[in-house]
């Protein structure tokens, strides 16, 4: 034990909520967040003396952990459509809305464009991300109620797309990410960089730059 730190009663650890929940005052106060002594020892450990070098400590552990998390990883927003998996990265994403009306466009109907969709007061495009990627849905695949809209832009293009499913972002480790099979004859294959593994399936890595030329060529 450092011998600068102050001698604590963790009472909290025993008798509190982490330990028999025999604590008399817990009745008073429900939970040891809200009793005067563990208030009083957490000031103790903010008022103490800090160690020598603890700056020099600091900073290796954060810059550690900064190049463990940024330089190794990629951010990225992970999705579903229908029975396949995708990972977008993160700096492709503007926001996450719940879905709305997609209000079609004259002579333009059963492409890729299905529309135009309002975003924050904003009217913006709205593609077939499903049909993009030819991916066909079964009749098993309904999940309307957990169906969001990706708001996307890359270069200055902004496009918004409905998908099934929206896991948040999540950083995936670069050396996970396997190339795509030459056996992998997925319509979609010529999309991604490459395949990972994420909560048990597999995903696909969308090539941003490649899908966002394709994109604008197939809409213009």
């Amino acid at each position: 034990m450092d011998k600068d730190l102050p001698i604590l009663d963790d009472c909290w650890n025993r008798t509190g909520v982490q330990g028999d929940h025999t604590c008399p005052s817990l009745k008073e106060h429900v939970h040891c967040r809200n009793c005067p002594t563990y208030s009083s020892a957490g000031r103790t450990l903010f008022e103490r003396t800090p160690p020598k070098n603890w700056e020099d400590e600091l900073s290796k552990a954060l810059a550690t952990s900064i190049a463990e998390t940024q330089g190794d990883s990629i951010p990225m927003v992970i999705f579903r459509i229908g029975q396949e998996y995708f990972g977008l990265e993160a700096t492709s994403l503007v926001e996450v809305a719940s879905t709305r009306v997609v209000h079609g466009i004259p002579n333009r109907v059963g492409g890729l464009l299905e529309g135009i969709v309002n975003i924050r007061g904003e009217l913006q495009l709205c593609v077939s991300l499903e049909k993009f990627l030819g991916i066909e849905k079964n009749q098993g695949d309904e999940t309307q109620s957990r169906e969001k809209m990706l708001v996307l832009e890359k270069s200055g293009q902004r496009w918004v797309t409905k998908v099934d499913e929206v896991f948040a972002v999540f950083r995936i480790v670069k050396k996970e990410i396997s190339p795509t099979p030459a056996t992998v004859k997925n319509s979609f294959s010529r999309f991604t960089k490459g395949i990972f593994e994420w909560n048990g399936k597999k995903a696909g890595h969308l090539d941003d730059t490649h899908f966002f030329e394709i994109l604008e060529k197939s809409i213009s």
